[in-house]
């Protein structure tokens, strides 16, 4: 994996993207689809969070919108 070099610059907007080696599908069927989108909400969480599987598990966790670290725009 490659080391990125430059260093993310807090108020910078970033395209981010995923991609299928050899143009294979990222996603195999909608639970990787939905995890992928769990682990994107968790980790954009700033400060003390729940460990991810009880993130997942108890949907009631509401973080405070205002602690994210990252907006992501689309």
């Amino acid at each position: 994996m490659p080391i990125r070099i430059t260093p993310l610059v807090s108020g910078q907007i970033y395209h981010i993207y995923n991609r299928g080696v050899e143009k294979r599908r990222i996603f195999e069927n909608k639970r990787t689809y939905k995890r992928f989108l769990q682990t994107i909400q968790y980790y954009q969480l700033e400060g003390p969070k729940p460990k991810f599987s009880n993130f997942v598990k108890y949907k009631s966790f509401n973080p405070d919108s205002n602690k994210k670290i990252v907006d992501i725009l689309c």
